[in-house]
């Protein structure tokens, strides 16, 4: 039995934008042990199928992680581990975007139940992360590229006559706040512009400031009335 610092990979992950390793560690590992991290933030993200992320890493094919032993020792204390961890976490970046860390080791804890103690300096931690520079930037990248995600994937959802009218159909409700977003989305005029397909003139104002008057006139190349 030997105490560990690990690498897990998600593969399908690769070759995407979206995180693939998590480094972590753990104590009392056992040579064959199948150990996949103990991911524990309750964000959501993108990819995440509308869950948490510890709850979507749970659910995961366990074929669909690469475990690796990135360093092994024979002595060492479970304090001692844990700063190890933070060590490589830190010189790895691990709250940059390739990885699903949200935070890193916190000193003290290894492997085992997380007392209240604990649980506030991690959560102090964390906080002071996210208020820094970094942290703000993070959630800036996060903010934008969830926004696009979404907005692209529901455009493309609702270009489908098929998808509009199974959703109609699924939320035919009365007073039903569901069916009455999902009707409104339906009855959205399809505008083009550039290039780019824009439900209603209210995303189109959002996305590029035209409004209906403005687009009218590009359109029709008339701009000196």
């Amino acid at each position: 039995m030997s105490h560990i610092i690990y690498r897990v990979t998600y593969l399908p992950h690769l070759n995407t934008a979206f995180p693939k390793y998590y480094i972590g560690s753990k104590y009392n590992w056992t040579e064959g042990m199948s150990y996949y991290g103990s991911v524990a933030s309750v964000q959501v993200f993108p990819y995440t199928e509308g869950v948490t992320l510890k709850e979507w890493w749970k659910s995961r094919d366990p074929k669909d992680f690469l475990f690796e032993v990135i360093e092994t020792f024979d002595e060492v204390s479970p304090t001692e581990l844990v700063e190890i961890e933070r060590e490589h976490q830190l010189e790895l970046n691990v709250l940059g975007e390739q990885y699903f860390n949200q935070s890193v080791a916190t000193m003290g804890f290894c492997s085992q139940p997380k007392s209240d103690e604990t649980k506030r300096k991690m959560s102090e931690a964390t906080a002071r992360y996210w208020a820094s520079e970094a942290g703000q930037e993070k959630k800036r990248r996060l903010a934008e590229r969830n926004s696009k995600t979404k907005s692209e994937e529901l455009r493309k959802r609702w270009q489908d006559p098929e998808y509009r009218k199974q959703q109609i159909e699924n939320y035919r409700k009365p007073k039903s706040e569901e069916h009455k977003r999902n009707i409104g989305l339906a009855r959205r005029r399809e505008i083009v512009y550039e290039g780019k397909v824009y439900l209603g003139w209210k995303e189109l104002k959002e996305k590029t400031g035209l409004s209906k008057y403005m687009y009218k006139k590009v359109t029709s190349g008339d701009m000196n009335e």
